[in-house]
């Protein structure tokens, strides 16, 4: 459960008599200098206060009854939510094993929220800015990509909502980002990322408009500076993070691939491929701590942002699965047009042509170039990948099966769906109870193992092999 503490005064008013015995003290200082007429005057006065006083002690609780407040109790004061009559409570720390789901799971935590002083005046703040901050491998590019289309623009507009895509794309804007956190003017100077750039237009328009601000970047899940988001949205009225969860044992696979198929890149340069597969991936890691601790993963994500911002957490199984769809019907972002028109089939995004099956060509292609088998120079990855898929399948009359795979022992894939089972029942307690949770992760978990998903080519037979020695030697 999200706990809660009430907002109560630090101290009560002063009762009427606190400002009489002060007033009697200084009296008596007095009265040595007095004469006994002004003595005598001076007394009666007294009375006369203490008269009315005691009056004010007999009639203040009486009116105070009549007006059902009292003075032991908090404040029916309206701070951060909505006031049900009742005593209000503020939201509190969130533990990781009390987040309710059902389709879209809030999770509000400790909101910004900057109190000004005397020395510390600001103006009415305007809106909300909703930051959705990936993760990494949880649908983040078509959420990006949906942002990025006119036609979601202007329903996000008819909202109230103005869209401002931060992500530039790559490690590299990292910096452009932090650069234009430190000074806002950078985020609208023309030698900036071009996205950036952008971004800083957006924050202008949403503040003279009155908008909210909708953000996506997934940079932020590993670059974390709460205290620069803070500062620098520091004339909206609130600031709330949305963040993805994706099964573990899926998150793990597709970030293993992700990084893999970065090496050809780093390759250009000399460098070298750290894990050839999945196995060696997973023994260099704990797997229960690599869950908990890795930053582009939601758990450790969300156990930062929580204590700094409001966060909603997001299911990205809950539903028909559909990520955009969970996060514009989410009802922390609150944009019910935009949501309807989704649900409508009114608002929708080409799919990606990616050819499905091409991973096996791609391992063996990266495993021939870091064997000096393939000149970068002359193939692209792309290139290299196409001509070895039609030479297994074309020239030797094979398919993508037909090769030897490494794949994880038992006790990896154990571990594996031990630790994925755990945190959905942390995190998602209703709805890994529900037809949707745990049937279906253990029904997808061992679907993978029998696809062999958890498996990679053996390069190194492939590479040994004289009908693929006499193929690389031609190129």
């Amino acid at each position: 459960m999200v706990s809660s503490q009430e907002t109560r005064y630090d101290s009560l008013p002063s009762s009427p008599h606190d400002d009489d015995d002060s007033e009697d003290q200084h009296h008596k200082h007095k009265f040595f200098a007095f004469t006994e007429s002004s003595a005598v005057t001076s007394l009666r006065l007294k009375s006369a206060i203490l008269a009315i006083g005691g009056l004010i002690f007999l009639v203040f609780p009486m009116l105070n009854f009549q007006a059902g407040v009292s003075l032991d109790q908090p404040a029916q004061t309206k701070n951060e939510g909505s006031w049900s009559g009742q005593t209000l409570t503020v939201d509190a720390d969130v533990h990781e094993e009390s987040i309710v789901n059902i389709n879209v799971t809030t999770a509000k935590t400790r909101p910004f929220q900057e109190t000004a002083t005397p020395n510390n005046l600001e103006p009415v703040r305007k809106g909300k800015v909703m930051f959705h901050m990936g993760v990494h491998k949880t649908g983040t590019t078509s959420i990006q990509h949906a942002l990025s289309l006119q036609v979601f623009k202007d329903s996000f507009m008819e909202d109230n909502f103005i869209v401002g895509n931060v992500d530039g794309g790559g490690y590299g804007t990292k910096s452009a980002l932090a650069k234009c956190l430190k000074n806002k003017q950078s985020c609208s100077s023309s030698n900036s990322n071009g996205h950036i750039s952008t971004f800083g237009k957006r924050i202008e328009e949403a503040l003279v408009g009155n908008h909210n601000l909708v953000l996506s970047s997934e940079q932020f899940d590993y670059f974390r500076p709460a205290k620069m988001i803070k500062r620098f949205f520091h004339e909206f009225e609130d600031v709330q993070v949305i963040l993805f969860y994706r099964r573990f044992f899926e998150w793990g696979l597709s970030m293993f691939m992700q990084r893999k198929r970065n090496h050809w890149q780093s390759w250009e340069k000399g460098g070298s491929l750290v894990h050839k597969n999945f196995v060696t991936f997973l023994a260099s890691k704990n797997i229960s701590s690599y869950a908990m601790k890795e930053s582009r993963y939601t758990i450790s994500t969300y156990m930062y942002y929580k204590n700094h911002f409001n966060v909603s957490l997001v299911n990205m199984h809950a539903g028909n699965g559909d990520s955009l769809t969970n996060f514009l019907c989410n009802p922390t972002l609150n944009a019910p047009n935009t949501c309807r028109k989704r649900q409508r089939n009114e608002l929708q995004v080409e799919k990606s042509n990616q050819v499905k099956g091409t991973e096996v060509y791609d391992e063996i292609a990266m495993a021939a170039y870091a064997e000096g088998l393939i000149d970068a120079q002359q193939y692209s990855r792309d290139m290299a990948r196409s001509l070895i898929q039609k030479h297994q399948e074309s020239s030797l009359n094979r398919t993508s099966t037909d090769f030897s795979f490494i794949c994880p022992p038992a006790h990896q894939l154990h571990e594996l769906l031990k630790v994925s089972i755990k945190t959905e029942r942390e995190y998602f307690p209703e709805f890994f109870e529900s037809e949707q949770g745990e049937a279906e992760l253990r029904k997808k978990f061992h679907k993978m193992v029998s696809r062999s998903q958890f498996c990679s080519v053996d390069t190194e037979e492939v590479l040994a092999d004289p009908l693929w020695k006499n193929y690389f030697v031609q190129w």
